[in-house]
């Protein structure tokens, strides 16, 4: 347990030097969030993606607290960078988890809201989103998640846009969770877009467990259409109090 705990710990810090030796805006920093909520929870989170064709880089930091056992209230900070223009705050977002499933239920589910703040004369956003978690087995489970947004305010658009992400994935004798994730951008209920037109990527996935308190996550995204990003490369820290 020793050696595939330390081998993964060398891979991912090799990957982390990778990402942070290039500057630049990432396209995904997105995950596959549970439907569930554990009672006393509380965690701060950073992320950081890397897309090597744009040379572009994103990097996010989350705070999360459960209310109870049945809903948490997350807070987002997006940064975004480029080479040429540096890093500045993209947006501030709000988040609430609502886990509406049974306890001992195979199936579990749960909404998402999300309120976003841009910076700039840029719309809002809200959310609403739907995710299920579907356990085969005392290991292997499944993740799919419905998303939708709407922008508010100044210069919005009275569309809904429309995505889905999902996963699958088991957890190793050793503590380590490896699986295969995709993400899907379909466009918006007035302008459904073409499928070369639509943003479809998958790749596999780990997350590492370092102590009791400290986890990593490293992935990578292959582009399957041309809208999408050739390539994805993810790295998040969380620490959980």
């Amino acid at each position: 347990m020793k050696k595939t705990l330390l081998s993964s710990l060398k891979m991912a810090f090799c990957f982390a030097l990778g990402m942070m030796s290039s500057s630049a805006l990432a396209q995904n920093a997105g995950g596959i969030f549970p439907p569930m909520v554990q009672e006393g929870h509380q965690s701060l989170q950073y992320r950081i993606t890397y897309a090597p064709s744009t040379n572009a880089q994103v990097q996010r930091l989350h705070y999360q607290q459960a209310l109870g056992s049945s809903l948490m209230w997350r807070v987002v900070v997006q940064a975004k960078g480029t080479p040429d223009d540096g890093f500045g705050v993209q947006h501030g977002q709000g988040e609430l988890f609502w886990d509406f499933s049974a306890d001992d239920s195979k199936w579990k589910r749960g909404l998402r809201l999300d309120a976003r703040v841009r910076t700039g004369q840029n719309p809002g956003l809200v959310g609403l989103h739907f995710t299920n978690q579907f356990n085969l087995n005392e290991r292997l489970s499944f993740r799919l998640i419905g998303l939708s947004f709407m922008d508010v305010g100044r210069g919005a658009e009275p569309d809904v846009q429309l995505q889905t992400r999902g996963s699958a994935f088991t957890r190793l004798d050793s503590g380590l969770v490896v699986g295969v994730e995709f993400y899907n951008v379909y466009g918006t209920t007035s302008d459904f877009q073409s499928l070369p037109d639509q943003v479809h990527t998958v790749g596999p996935f780990a997350f590492i467990p370092v102590t009791e308190n400290i986890q990593l996550f490293t992935g990578v995204l292959a582009g399957l259409t041309d809208a999408s990003a050739s390539l994805d490369l993810r790295l998040w820290g969380t620490y959980t109090f």
